[in-house]
């Protein structure tokens, strides 16, 4: 499809008009399937209206024949009271969707124009089978949908495909996220509001798998996504009854759809299988509740279909009765077509007393006879709910409900691997400002005369540098609440399978952190998650016989020190006992009674970290094997962090982590160690100086310097990176003057000593081969304005 030149301004126009008239449509439809009423019909009509007239205006021809043809049905529908079907709603999403995807698609195309004719890719999107289930819809009988043929030629390139199934796999699993989210809240409190948040999340991946069944021919999908087509389908269908009825919804069958969601999610990205009876167990026949039929009646409905089909075309025959009420102008037979399968429902179920009932409902409609028909639907509907007052909620409205705030959406999703060159390429800007630094300190000894001119452009490109570097990196930062929230379900998992009532609390949300390193932090994460639950938090009993209140609460917190930011797990369980951390330690042979009398309490509790160690009396299915700290502490040190532990017996404890803010660039100082250059971060250095010589002693084979009155032990970087003995005699200090890094460790202060502190400055972090990161005193490299390949070192593992 070609556009002139002139039509481009005619196209921006009218995608600013769509993209209002699409963004309340939404709502509109599910007002629509909840009330059934002329002006919610009406509302919806209009918009497809005006979305037909704007495709018209700009000769969008397949946008055209979708809106008419869902047009001329809603437009039956309000003129001559035609019936409202339960396929109807689905139909008017998947045109929305539709009108959607196309403009999006023509929106991207004109953002990249630069003159001319403009060609847009608009066939084959998918419109020929909306608008063949919309001419089909008054038919008697509904034709099913014409999937794909597999030996059809593919209507997108593979490239579009790839893509259409990686947005789709990230739109599944953040949907998901949500879902279980609000799913939690909805256990404390079934909020309509909630229920609607919930069944948007099922109609999005229901409508996300039908996208992808219609452009990707690749049969390996085919199975698993209709699968999760058709999970999501039920669960919104079950959602929508619970809002409709106001009943009290299954949580239970709905965290197990979910669950299924997720497997099937996690296969598609692994190329793994669920099981078909992980599936059709979800459609299992079930219990009916007792609220659903007369109390003391026993209920004979064996299959789960049959249940639903029944109340469904049951509500159907009394909404379209209150509809020929109150407007007097539908269709008078419609009410004997709803009502012969519903009769042969209530044969099945046991109830045929009841037909005599929905024929004189018949009767009554077809001789005008509405007051005895608004009479006898009440009584039809009081047998079929159990309670009078349900005969208002069939046509009542839930309007009157609040409805949560629409959000304008602060983030654009970006490509991982685009947002990765990104990086990169600031990477490189980072190293050619280096190179800048050091081409301006050549050339200005011997070019006196430019010296200040190059020194003034250098400021300029550093400054312009280090903002778009902020910049760049700040994409990549993401706010920890997004990794919180997945622990929402985590513990309430946990506590009802140790029969116990543990809370989860957040605090700092908000704190944004490197991806990779929240990517790095959900394995320790998970591990003291379920540490806490499982160990920390006591049984009800027993927290009331202790004065506690029987709900534990485990507390994950995220805030910023310096340039750090903290991970905290919190719990107000038991407390770690130290006295019998030492005493396991001493069983187990990790170090003598004598050595472990020394021991202060916070290195006592460092022990917990190494790898096998368990206090644990008994191994479950959740811990106690002695695996999983040793991960936390492996995980957090790897990105230059430390993990430390707080606890009070009795009162609960508190695993707090450090961690960089990015794993990216650092702030680091060049120094000189012997006859090589090293790069130490500044974040991890809590003071630099020079001290005298003569502040300098040895005592037991251990040297200290002399700061202010204290005595802090120094160690020697040369030493610790040669492992060849240095001698403080033979060194060179300008000046005496003995060049010291102060570093804070987990337990106590060190100084370390360095040959020459060269100079402060920005550099990039590029990884090493595991073997040099073994030691601990390598995290990683940087290349130099110069060429030259200079490692950084970790402080913590100089004086470690």
């Amino acid at each position: 499809m070609k556009f002139k030149e002139d039509d481009v301004e005619i196209l921006k126009g009218v995608l600013e008009e769509s993209s209002e008239l699409l963004k309340g449509l939404e709502d509109k439809l599910i007002m629509l399937e909840q009330t059934k009423t002329k002006e919610s019909v009406n509302d919806v009509f209009r918009v497809f209206h005006s979305l037909k007239g704007l495709a018209g205006f700009a000769n969008l021809s397949l946008i055209v024949d979708v809106t008419h043809a869902v047009e001329s049905i809603l437009k039956r529908i309000r003129d001559e009271g035609a019936a409202i079907k339960p396929e109807l709603i689905d139909l008017l999403l998947d045109a929305a969707d539709f009108c959607k995807i196309v403009f999006d698609k023509i929106a991207a195309t004109v953002s990249t124009y630069s003159g001319g004719e403009l060609e847009l890719m608009l066939e084959d999107l998918g419109e020929k089978e909306i608008v063949d289930r919309a001419n089909s819809y008054f038919e008697e009988k509904q034709k099913e949908p014409q999937q794909p043929q597999s030996d059809q030629p593919s209507i997108v390139t593979e490239e579009f495909s790839r893509e259409a199934f990686s947005d789709f796999l990230d739109e599944l699993e953040e949907n998901l996220h949500g879902a279980e989210i609000t799913m939690v809240e909805l256990e404390k409190s079934q909020d309509v509001g909630l229920l609607r948040d919930l069944m948007r999340y099922m109609h999005s991946i229901k409508g996300g798998a039908r996208l992808l069944l219609s452009i990707c021919g690749d049969s390996t999908l085919t199975e698993p996504v209709k699968s999760i087509e058709r999970i999501s389908h039920a669960l919104e269908d079950q959602i929508q009854r619970t809002i409709k009825e106001n009943a009290q919804m299954d949580l239970q069958s709905v965290f197990e759809g979910i669950d299924v969601l997720k497997k099937l999610a996690s296969a598609l990205r692994t190329g793994s299988i669920v099981e078909d009876k992980e599936i059709e167990a979800l459609f299992a026949p079930k219990e009916i509740s007792a609220t659903n039929v007369e109390q003391g009646e026993e209920e004979s409905v064996e299959d789960l279909a049959t249940k639903e089909a029944f109340f469904n075309i049951a509500s159907q025959l009394v909404q379209y009765a209150e509809f020929l009420i109150e407007t007097r102008a539908g269709d008078r037979t419609e009410l004997r077509r709803i009502a012969e399968p519903l009769k042969a429902g209530l044969l099945m179920i046991g109830h045929p007393e009841k037909i005599e009932l929905v024929d004189k409902m018949i009767e009554a409609g077809e001789s005008d006879d509405f007051q005895r028909l608004k009479a006898l639907a009440d009584e039809f509907l009081s047998w079929l709910s159990g309670k009078k007052v349900a005969a208002d909620q069939v046509s009542q409205p839930i309007s009157s409900q609040t409805t949560p705030e629409k959000v304008v959406a602060q983030t654009v999703r970006v490509n991982k691997s685009k947002l990765d060159l990104m990086v990169n390429l600031v990477g490189e800007l980072i190293t050619l400002k280096n190179s800048l630094k050091y081409f301006l300190a050549a050339i200005t000894s011997r070019l006196p005369e430019l010296q200040s001119d190059l020194k003034a452009l250098s400021m300029r490109f550093e400054r312009l540098s280090y903002d778009f570097q902020t910049a760049v990196l700040s994409l990549r930062m993401t706010p920890v609440g997004e990794l919180f929230q997945r622990y929402k379900r985590t513990v309430r998992d946990l506590a009802k399978s140790l029969n116990k009532r543990v809370s989860l609390v957040t605090e700092g949300e908000d704190v944004e952190l490197d991806r990779s390193v929240l990517e790095l932090l959900s394995d320790p994460l998970t591990h003291l998650v379920r540490n806490a639950v499982d160990h920390g938090i006591e049984p009800p009993e027993e927290r009331k016989r202790l004065g506690k209140n029987e709900e534990g609460k485990v507390v994950l917190r995220a805030f910023y020190k310096g340039n750090f930011a903290f991970v905290e797990v919190e719990d107000d369980g038991r407390g770690i006992d130290v006295s019998r951390v030492r005493m396991k330690a001493i069983d187990r042979g990790i170090v003598d009674q004598e050595e472990a009398l020394r021991m202060s309490d916070e290195q006592v509790l460092q022990l917990i970290f190494l790898p096998g160690f368990s206090t644990a009396e008994r191994v479950t299915d959740l811990s106690g094997r002695g695996v999983g700290m040793d991960v936390v502490k492996t995980n957090i040190e790897s990105i230059g962090g430390r993990v430390a532990i707080r606890t009070e017996l009795g009162k609960g404890s508190t695993v707090s982590m450090m961690i960089p803010l990015s794993l990216m660039a650092i702030k680091g100082l060049l120094v000189k160690i012997g006859e090589e250059k090293y790069i130490i971060p500044t974040d991890t250095v809590k003071e630099i100086l020079k001290v005298p010589l003569n502040r300098l002693y040895s005592y037991r084979d251990s040297f200290f310097a002399n700061i202010r009155g204290d005595a802090i032990p120094v160690v020697f970087a040369e030493e610790l990176l040669t492992q060849d003995h240095v001698e403080l005699s033979q060194k060179q200090f300008l000046f005496d003057l003995v060049p010291i890094l102060v570093v804070q460790g987990a337990n106590s202060t060190f100084g370390v000593i360095v040959d020459v502190f060269l100079e402060e400055s920005d550099y990039l972090v590029k990884s090493v081969p595991e073997q040099a990161r073994a030691s601990n005193l390598i995290s990683g490299a940087t290349v130099m304005g110069d060429g030259s390949v200079v490692l950084i070192l970790n402080p913590e593992g100089l004086i470690t």
